[in-house]
């Protein structure tokens, strides 16, 4: 009784951490981020009306009605829809964009529907993970332990931040390998059925869950001597079921990957060495607040960030001296547990890196099409393989739960901080009787839209020098430019969101 109620209690604290960030982010959510803006012009079925409306009312005052009307649904269940629209200008399959907008039908358009839909979709993994570890042969202690450590790990909880398709995707992985290794001890229809299921899912998710999908038939092979052959021509079997229902329920997909290869970059020395850090950074987001870090780092004068740098460095090489012995023994553990024995969740560690990371760094997928966020794929395994590390200790498992809680509570903090910032821009907009901006893109654009009012004026025109205020009482300039080199006039201010630029604000009264 006293092991059950331990479980319970773990996975409690675990699903309790979930809620609390998520309600935290959600409260003090502010602007969409660029990515969210076109999630949820996907998702209301609008992306190519969006287009359209940008290309058609440049240089004319429009009233903002039009613009409101693209974050409205006018047509429920318009799933074939949204998966056209997809296909034909977005690299990602449609799968996320259909639950959003179910979640948009039934609950309505708000700030906060991509952060609750994700918490829902956490919560669900949360169980996936537990009932993982079981099939792993872990106890229930064990299992609620593994999914303490990733349930407050600050790449777990970052994830639910943001209104895109990962959280998904991180609960499919889950789901698939509970399923795979279900069908690997008992090959029953069931079984069987489920696989394609959750193969279809994966492909419907992302399209980099072909390549994770090859690593599971990898591992088949490699076990055929237990298993026999006939596993290895089932999979492959499930393999193409689930290819010939992407082709159903998504006819358009095979565009995309036409769409993927045009926006390839050319591969440049300067940009690989910057996405090996950025690599480098989402496996430390696992136990490091990169949240907090960045808005540190970007403050930090260049000088006084080297000299920061080089001291960072220096003690880290101090204490891995220092504790050499023990870092060699950790070493020699993960290399035993890796390759003494074709371990599951390690060989899918090793494999979800490296068909995440190559097609990164060699410049065959788009930055924004796939990259670090892909990882979160990645994170249940390192904490299984966290848990297999240290779990001959209580006081270690104690520490690193505690540290990882810190990281995660600094992520929180720092999304909640940045985004408070932004509060007097969203008041500015709301007074704002006229409105101008350059035409940019639908990702900054499209963060403006839910504070426009009705009947207001808004106007895209370019270049942004040619605005004039022209009698009107007030005037906001939004712009999709760096951040300005030298300082702004009073009566301009700068707000910067990261990613994709910032906006200028510049209120003129009459």
């Amino acid at each position: 009784m006293n092991k059950f109620w331990s479980v319970y209690a773990l996975l409690a604290l675990s699903g309790c951490i979930i809620l609390f960030s998520g309600i935290q982010v959600a409260q003090h959510k502010v602007f969409w981020s660029g990515d969210e803006t076109i999630s949820y012009l996907c998702a209301t079925g609008n992306q190519e009306n969006f287009n359209t409306i940008a290309h058609q009312t440049e240089n004319k005052e429009v009233n903002t009605t039009l613009w409101k009307n693209l974050i409205a649904i006018d047509e429920p269940y318009c799933f074939e829809k949204i998966a056209t629209e997809l296909a034909i200008s977005d690299l990602h399959p449609p799968l996320y964009f259909w639950m959003l907008h179910l979640y948009l039908v039934n609950i309505g358009v708000s700030m906060q529907a991509g952060v609750i839909l994700n918490i829902i979709l956490h919560l669900l993994s949360l169980l996936a993970l537990f009932a993982l570890a079981r099939k792993l042969s872990f106890s229930p202690i064990a299992s609620a332990t593994i999914c303490l450590l990733w349930a407050v790990s600050p790449a777990a909880l970052s994830i639910d931040f943001y209104a895109r398709q990962y959280a998904l995707l991180g609960l499919v992985h889950l789901t698939y390998a509970i399923s795979f290794l279900a069908w690997m001890q008992r090959p029953t229809r069931i079984n069987i059925l489920l696989l394609v299921l959750f193969t279809t899912l994966g492909f419907l998710t992302h399209y980099s869950f072909i390549y994770t999908a090859g690593g599971y038939f990898i591992f088949t092979l490699l076990n055929r001597k237990k298993i026999g052959r006939n596993h290895i021509v089932a999979l492959g079997t499930t393999y193409l079921v689930a290819g010939l229902l992407l082709s159903l329920l998504h006819p358009h997909f095979a565009h995309q990957f036409q769409l993927q290869q045009e926006r390839a970059q050319t591969f440049e020395a300067i940009k690989l060495i910057a996405r090996m850090g950025k690599t480098a950074l989402a496996f430390l987001n696992f136990v490091v607040p990169l949240l907090m870090l960045k808005q540190l780092f970007i403050n930090i004068s260049p000088k006084l960030l080297l000299i920061t740098s080089g001291l960072i460095m220096s003690a880290l090489a101090i204490c891995g001296w220092l504790i050499r012995k023990k870092l060699l023994n950790a070493y020699i553990f993960v290399k035993s547990y890796m390759f003494s024995q074709i371990s599951f969740p390690a060989f899918l560690l090793v494999w979800i890196s490296l068909v995440s990371i190559l097609p990164y760094l060699l410049f065959i997928t788009p930055f924004h099409a796939m990259g670090a966020q892909y990882l979160v794929c990645l994170y249940p395994f390192m904490a299984i393989l966290l848990y297999k590390l240290i779990s001959h200790s209580q006081t270690q498992i104690t520490i690193f739960s505690c540290v990882l809680m810190a990281g995660s509570c600094l992520s929180v903090y720092a999304f909640t901080s940045k985004q408070s910032s932004f509060a007097p821009l969203r008041d500015q907009i709301c007074e704002a009787d006229y409105i101008v901006c350059d035409r940019g893109d639908r990702r900054n654009i499209g963060r403006v839209i839910p504070y426009l009012q009705r009947d207001k004026v808004i106007r895209i025109e370019n270049p942004i020098d040619s605005l004039k205020a022209e009698n009107r009482s007030a005037l906001i300039l939004i712009s999709t430019y760096e951040k300005p080199s030298r300082s702004l006039p009073n009566h301009q201010s700068y707000y910067d969101f990261e990613d994709w630029g910032g906006f200028v604000v510049m209120k003129i009264r009459k």
